[in-house]
C-alpha cells in the first residue's frame, strides 16, 4: 500500500487518530513534537489549554505552519475537543495529587541548599546537568544554582516539557536533582554536585575529577599529549585525524573550565599557586586529596593556567633571568664534570633551596646532551656547547 493511500482527510478525523495519518508538513511535525503531542487530540488540548499564542512562540512555527496545525484542529469534533480538554486537566490534577509530597517550590529548595551547606552562587557548570539543561540555563542568564533553583524549581514537569531543545530525559535528570535537594540526600545529589564524601561540603578535588569524567577518552588522551607530553599540534592532528584547530578547541574547553573551577575555590587556589611557585610539580598535592584520578593532566593544566596569568609571566621572567646567573657559575664549577653537583645544595649556597627542581628544569630544558640531570643531580656529559648554548650563558 502507498503511502497516500494510507493519509486520511482531516473531515474524517475521530479522537483515536495519530499525527502520522493526517499529512501534515515535515515543519509541522517538528513543532508538534516539541509541543508532546503524540495524536489530533493532543494538540486540541494544547490549542485550548494554553492558547494559539502557545503554539505561535514554538521554535520553527511561522505562519504558514500555525495555519497548519489551526486547520487540522479546527476540524476536529467539538465533542471530541472537549473531552481531550477535560481529560487533559483531570491528568493535571491527578498528577498534582500524586506529586505534592515530591513537587516543591524554588524557595523550599533555596533553604534545603542553605540547609546543606552547598553556597547560592555556585556556578551551574559545576552541576552535573545535561548539556541541553545548562544551554537552557545559559539563554536565560541563569548562571548560578541558586537563581535555577529561584526560577525553574516550582516548574512542573509538564512546564519543563514545552521548553524548547529539552528532551524527556533531561526533564526527568532535572526533576530527579529537585527531588533530591527536597528530601537532602546527599547519597543522590553526589551524582549531580561535586560533594565530598568526608566532609560533605563541595570539594576541589571532587570538581576535578568531574571535569576529567565529561570529557571523553580519545579528548582526554588529545589533551595528556598536548599539556603533559607537549606535543606540537601538527603531531597529534595526524596521529588522530584530527584537525588542529578542533584540538585546539577542545584545549581551550578544558583550560577554560579548569579556570573556572579554580576561581571558585580561591583558598585552594593561593594554596596550588604557592606550591607551583615553590616546585614546578603539583601531581603530588593533587594525589594527597580525595580522588586522585589524572593527576598528571590536572597538575600539567593547572600549571598552564599559572603560567598564562600576568603574575605567571613575571615571575617565569624573573626564573630565567635567575637560572642563567646560576647557569654561569654552574659551568665554571670543576666538580660539574667529575662526580656532579647537588642542584638541591646548590641552590640552597644560593638562599632558595626550593627553586632547585625548577632550575633542574630549565636545565634540562637548555643543555639536554650537554649536562644530564638525574635525582637532583647535575653531570656535565659533554664539553662541546652549540653556538645558541654559549649564547645564553
Amino acid at each position: 500500500m502507498s503511502m497516500s493511500a494510507e493519509l486520511i482527510s482531516p473531515k474524517d478525523l475521530s479522537a483515536t487518530l495519530t499525527l502520522t495519518q493526517c499529512g501534515l508538513s515535515v515543519r509541522a511535525m517538528r513543532v508538534c513534537e516539541r509541543l508532546g503531542c503524540e495524536s489530533v487530540t493532543d494538540l486540541a488540548s494544547i490549542f485550548q489549554l494554553k492558547g494559539p499564542e502557545f503554539v505561535m512562540q514554538r521554535w520553527q512555527c511561522g505562519a504558514k505552519t500555525f495555519a497548519e496545525l489551526r486547520e487540522l484542529v479546527s476540524n476536529l469534533p467539538a465533542a471530541v475537543s472537549s473531552a481531550a480538554a477535560s481529560d487533559s486537566k483531570g491528568s493535571d490534577c491527578e498528577l498534582g495529587r500524586t506529586n505534592k509530597r515530591t513537587r516543591l517550590r524554588g524557595e523550599e529548595l533555596l533553604e534545603s541548599i542553605e540547609r546543606l551547606r552547598i553556597p547560592y552562587g555556585l556556578p551551574i557548570g559545576l552541576v552535573r546537568l545535561p548539556v541541553r539543561v545548562r544551554n537552557w540555563c545559559s539563554d536565560n542568564d541563569w548562571k548560578t544554582l541558586g537563581t535555577l533553583l529561584q526560577n525553574a524549581g516550582s516548574m512542573s514537569r509538564d512546564d519543563l516539557a514545552a521548553v524548547d531543545n529539552i528532551g524527556k530525559k533531561s526533564v526527568s535528570e532535572l526533576l530527579q536533582f529537585f527531588e533530591a535537594l527536597g528530601w537532602r540526600r546527599l547519597v543522590e545529589l553526589r551524582k549531580f554536585l561535586p560533594i565530598s564524601v568526608d566532609t560533605g561540603t563541595v570539594a576541589l578535588s571532587v570538581a576535578l575529577d568531574d571535569l576529567v569524567a565529561s570529557f571523553e577518552a580519545r579528548d582526554v588522551r588529545i589533551l595528556e599529549m598536548r599539556l603533559v607530553e607537549r606535543f606540537r599540534l601538527e603531531a597529534i592532528s595526524r596521529n588522530f585525524n584530527r584537525t588542529r584547530e578542533l584540538i585546539r578547541q577542545i584545549e581551550h574547553r578544558f583550560l577554560g573550565e579548569l579556570g573556572d573551577i579554580l576561581n571558585w575555590f580561591p583558598d585552594e587556589r593561593v594554596e596550588l599557586w604557592h606550591v607551583w611557585v615553590r616546585n614546578a610539580n603539583l601531581a603530588p598535592v593533587l594525589a594527597e586529596n580525595e580522588g586522585g584520578h589524572n593527576n598528571l593532566l590536572l597538575a600539567a593544566a593547572i600549571a598552564s593556567i599559572f603560567e598564562g596569568s600576568p603574575e605567571g609571566r613575571l615571575l617565569q621572567d624573573h626564573w630565567g633571568e635567575t637560572f642563567r646567573i646560576w647557569g654561569r657559575e654552574l659551568f665554571v664549577s670543576e666538580r660539574l664534570s667529575c662526580e656532579g653537583i647537588d642542584l638541591i645544595e646548590f641552590a640552597r649556597g644560593k638562599g632558595n633551596r626550593e627553586w632547585a627542581h625548577r632550575f633542574g628544569m630549565w636545565l634540562e630544558e637548555h643543555y639536554r646532551g650537554e649536562i644530564s640531570v638525574v635525582k637532583e643531580r647535575a653531570i656535565r656529559t659533554s664539553a662541546k656547547l652549540k653556538r645558541q648554548q654559549k649564547t645564553l650563558l
